[in-house]
């Protein structure tokens, strides 16, 4: 339960060596005591652990012996017991920073830059300082040069992600969180981030990537299959726009298999697809309405948009009346029908029906009222219908 030593692949799987050591972290109060190994697999994996400072004491590239496990583990214990003036000069400056005395936490970690050849680790406590002192630009600056001398330091790399959304400049925090879920563990606060970020900057190409970074995610909140369920639709409907039909199809099916239990998703689908004339494809998505929710206004709501690109002006007229004599009120079902009620010249029905629509939805009243182009001769309805 509290291991001394961990020795871990990198790869586990669905899941990285990386995330082992956090929950260890997470769950291990001593766990700063504990040695942490990382057997990486190839060069980028490698680069990843030496960008992992401070948490991961040492690493093995494969294929690697025993005689060499041996060693290195002799090595991390020597710098755990005895380590460097650049490391014992950092924590020198960790304790008067977490003591509130940030001038003398700033000295101690301008004295360890010098003590290192590759000081990210220094920069990134000058950096947390300067956060300390409410100085955005100055913890910012700190970052960069951390990452100039390891362009993939991790905290480096989030603590300029932070200050970036911080100061609003979110295509530059675009491209910092991008680079963290290409080399590091996903977790469902960045997954949730990137996928907002993609769809703020309109990086929508990105987005079916990361659909399957967040696909081998376990711990799903709600919060996230929302952010990432509405991106996937929002993606979707740009794809649409480029008349990129199955690239937007295969972005929808994905915030569906997301959400299948969200209605909003399948209905901006739907009207998505409408909207384009692609009526077989609306169809084929209605039929992944839940069963147990065909009968509910959302769902017969879209039912009512699909059959008004199909049946006849008086059987859309008829359904719908039926649909609100039984109770059912929608917006798109009233615009429809309002529509449907003009084109058959039933003007004093269509008017009652944008009262009772105005009064359902004040915000969208001046919709409604918007959809009264009455031509002078069709004033009155015609008995037949």
């Amino acid at each position: 339960h509290k291991p001394k030593i961990v020795i871990s692949d990198y790869d586990l799987g669905r899941r990285c060596g990386l995330d082992l050591l956090q929950k260890n972290r997470e769950k291990n109060s001593t766990s700063k005591e504990t040695l942490f190994f990382l057997i990486t697999a190839n060069a980028s994996q490698t680069a990843v652990a030496q960008a992992a400072e401070e948490d991961v004491d040492a690493f093995l590239l494969k294929p690697f012996t025993v005689e060499g496990l041996k060693n290195s583990i002799h090595r991390a214990v020597n710098l755990k017991l005895h380590p460097s003036e650049y490391i014992k000069t950092i924590e020198v400056g960790k304790t008067v920073l977490v003591s509130g005395k940030i001038d003398e936490a700033i000295q101690a970690f301008n004295r360890a830059v010098n003590l290192s050849e590759k000081p990210s680790l220094a920069h990134f406590y000058l950096a947390r300082a300067n956060l300390n002192k409410k100085s955005l630009t100055s913890a910012q600056n700190h970052f960069f040069e951390g990452l100039r001398h390891n362009q993939l330091h991790y905290k480096c790399l989030v603590g300029l992600y932070d200050v970036l959304i911080a100061k609003h400049r979110h295509e530059e925090a675009y491209q910092v969180v991008k680079r963290i879920a290409k080399y590091f563990p996903a977790n469902p606060e960045r997954v949730s981030a990137i996928f907002r970020l993609a769809v703020l900057t309109q990086n929508f190409e990105d987005i079916e990537n990361y659909y399957k970074i967040f696909t081998s995610i376990d711990d799903r909140s709600e919060d996230m299959i929302r952010h990432v369920s509405s991106a996937l639709v929002v993606a979707g409907k740009y794809f649409l726009r480029k008349s990129d039909i199955e690239t937007a199809t295969r972005h929808f099916q994905y915030a569906v298999t997301t959400a299948p239990r969200r209605p909003t998703v399948l209905r901006e689908i739907i009207m998505s697809l409408i909207e384009r004339g692609l009526v077989d494809d609306a169809r084929a998505f209605f039929k992944k309405t839940p069963q147990d929710s065909r009968y509910q206004t959302n769902s017969l709501a879209m039912e009512y948009v699909i059959r008004n690109q199909l049946d006849s002006t008086s059987q859309i007229i008829d359904s719908g009346r039926d649909l609100i004599a039984k109770g059912f009120h929608d917006p798109a079902i009233y615009n429809i029908l309002i529509r449907r009620s003009i084109e058959a010249g039933l003007i004093p029905s269509a008017e009652d029906l944008i009262y009772k629509a105005s009064q359902l939805w004040p915000q969208q009243s001046e919709t409604f009222a918007e959809l009264m182009e009455v031509p002078n001769d069709s004033q009155t309805e015609t008995p037949t219908l």
